[in-house]
Formats: structure tokens, sequence, C-alpha cells
């Protein structure tokens, strides 16, 4: 064998590999400090997109929601009771809550009246809260908001108020979380942006 092509192997005394290394504990230190800063930098990032999702959802479920009761005026779903609600289906809205109730608007009084008209409770994902109700952009004294659409046509009523023509009413529904806030509008011809 010639000088260049020689190899030296681990000379084994007793059980001892001499010649052979594991890891220092310098290098082991090393490692575990660059996965702290990694983790570091990854973790608050994806707790911000976690909670910038929850918003998005949120607003998209509040959507989705009103464009279902609206849908349920259109084609006069039946109640439980194979009844037709006289006054159309609606969401009852409350400011600084998680949660929102459809109700069936079974005395035609474009309103919520409590639990003898729930069909059901919505609430928002974790974090995920309704902070403001807003009527031509003021902000509703009550803290609350009925929105109710009438069959068959759907026509809409923002707090028992329809005005359709050249006077519209504007509804903005606005949640937010620790990321920020959204907002929905709604008018009184029934769009929503």
């Amino acid at each position: 064998m010639s000088p260049d092509t020689c190899h030296t192997l681990p000379l084994k005394i007793g059980s001892t590999l001499i010649g052979s290394r594991g890891f220092s504990f310098l290098e082991l230190m090393t490692v575990i400090a660059i996965i702290g800063v990694m983790t570091s930098i990854v973790v608050p990032y994806y707790a911000q997109n976690r909670n910038s999702k929850a918003l998005s959802f949120g607003l998209a479920q509040v959507v989705s929601d009103v464009r279902m009761i609206q849908n349920y005026a259109y084609s006069t779903l039946a109640s439980e009771v194979d009844t037709y609600p006289a006054g159309g289906y609606g969401i009852y809205f409350l400011t600084n809550s998680n949660e929102y109730i459809i109700f069936a608007d079974n005395n035609n009084d474009q309103g919520y009246d409590g639990v003898t008209e729930d069909v059901k409770t919505v609430y928002l994902s974790r974090g995920v809260k309704i902070i403001s109700l807003k009527i031509d952009g003021i902000e509703e004294v009550d803290g609350e908001i009925d929105l109710v659409f009438t069959p068959p046509y759907g026509k809409v009523f923002i707090d028992g108020q329809n005005k359709i023509g050249l006077d519209f009413i504007n509804l903005e529904i606005v949640v937010n979380n620790t990321t920020g806030s959204k907002s929905v509008m709604m008018s009184s011809s029934g769009l929503i942006d």
C-alpha cells in the first residue's frame, strides 16, 4: 500500500475504540441553540397566521349564514313543525359576543323575540367576536341588530327597517381578534360586500 492511499483505522483496546469520536458537549449545545433560535422565529408567525385565518374564517362564516337565511326566505323553508314562519328567517347579532342566533320570525314583526324563535346558535372561531354593529355608519346604540329576510322574495329588514330605491340602509358587521378587524357590509337590497 502506498502512503497516499493509507487510511488510519481506529485502534481497539479492550472494548473502547481509540480514534472514533462522538459529539462534544459544545457541538451539542450549538445545535440546541440553533434549534431554539429557529423555533423562536417560527412560533410567533405560526400563531399570528392561525389567528389571521380564524378571523377570516369567522367573517366568512357570518357571510355564509347571511346567504343561507336569504336562501331560506327564497325557498320558504319549513320549520321543524312543518310551518313556514310568517316573517321569514333572520339573524340576531349582539356586540361584544362570539355568537349570533339564526331565528324564524314566527310573528312577522321583523325582529328576534327570544328563544321561542331560535333555530340555531352559531359560535364564531376561538378568539373571534363581533365588536361593532353599524347602520349607515352609525354605531348601534343598544348593541343588537336583527337582520330578517321575508318570503317569498327575500325582502330585507335591518332592525325592522327596509328602504329600497334610492335610499338604502347599510349594515356593517365588524369582527375582530388579536390580529385585527374585518367587516362585512350588507344593504337593504340584499347585497353583501
